[in-house]
């Protein structure tokens, strides 16, 4: 008894202790994003002509896409806030090899309203894609893609499903799927550290260099119809198609100025992950070679719809083979 009561008074005036230490004491961190570029191809959704289709029919397209190099311009949210001519204002301090930053006091004001994305994409792109036919309708599809840009070389890949139909004249045809587009990216990320501790501030800014190579998931649809006349010579087709693609979406891990974080009592994470949507319509010939070879000829206009640049045309070239 006597023993409980002397533990319980020692043990209130250090619980009390410690909960006016913790209680004044507070740790946030902000993470921004300030600027990334990056590289990596436009994904070019598939084209494929309908015909007379049997269970187990077997295509496979060699295609390429030319004249795809662009430079696009964006903005990508979670920028810090900058002063008045748009740049995110710093003092330096130095202590022999130690540096370290700190936000200038009262510069930055302003919400930031530039373009920190810059998206570099290969002028090329060689693919091979694959359709099964599960009967008369439906088919599965699977291809893969390859392009470079620098030294920089680009795999990706899609899988997904047509419904297709076709009378004596005319085909129809739907397709969907998700694809896997990498980008190589090259980002600034700031990170804001402030410590609180009994009514005193302290505020540290820590900076990250991120290179590296990622691959995310996107999605596509399309709407192709095509002519499938006997007599003639060169049949025609047009291609409607939508793709979404992710663009960035990484965590921060390369300091350029060393500092040991010891806390993360509150975290606060400003930046959001970048996407490209495109439409692209895509008018074509195609021309019979022989039992179950077609050749197809056409240019793929694209336009992007979240802000990263004009329109451009992809002239391009497809080879179908009937196994």
């Amino acid at each position: 008894m006597f023993r409980s009561v002397v533990a319980q008074s020692i043990n209130t005036p250090l619980i009390v202790l410690f909960t006016l230490i913790f209680s004044a004491c507070s740790i946030t961190q902000e993470i921004y994003l300030q600027e990334v570029e990056v590289k990596g191809p436009v994904f070019q959704p598939p084209v494929f002509i309908t015909d007379s289709t049997e269970a187990g029919q077997f295509r496979l397209a060699p295609h390429i896409f030319f004249g795809n190099a662009r430079t696009f311009m964006g903005g990508v949210e979670g920028h810090t806030r900058v002063n008045q001519i748009g740049v995110y204002q710093l003092d330096t301090t130095r202590n022999g090899n130690e540096i370290t930053l700190r936000e200038t006091p009262g510069a930055n004001t302003y919400t930031y309203s530039g373009q920190n994305l810059r998206w570099e994409t290969p002028d090329v792109t060689a693919g091979l894609q694959g359709n099964l036919a599960i009967n008369k309708g439906i088919s599965l599809t699977f291809g893969g893609q390859y392009s470079a840009l620098g030294s920089k070389g680009f795999w990706g890949g899609n899988v997904g499903i047509g419904f297709h139909t076709a009378d004596a004249t005319l085909a129809t045809r739907i397709d969907g799927g998700l694809h896997w587009t990498p980008v190589a990216y090259d980002a600034l990320t700031v990170v804001v550290t402030r410590t609180s501790l009994f009514g005193s501030t302290s505020e540290d800014v820590l900076v990250f260099h991120d290179i590296g190579t990622e691959t995310n998931l996107g999605f596509y649809g399309a709407l192709s119809l095509n002519t499938r006349r006997r007599d003639w010579l060169l049949n025609v087709f047009v291609n409607l198609a939508v793709s979404r693609q992710r663009l960035t979406h990484y965590e921060p891990h390369t300091s350029v100025f060393p500092y040991p974080f010891y806390y993360a009592v509150q975290v606060t994470d400003a930046r959001t992950s970048s996407s490209a949507t495109f439409v692209s319509l895509t008018p074509g010939l195609y021309l019979t070679v022989g039992e179950g070879h077609r050749l197809l000829l056409g240019a793929r206009w694209n336009k992007g719809t979240d802000g990263v640049g004009e329109g451009f045309v992809s002239p391009f070239v497809q080879y179908e083979i009937l196994f």
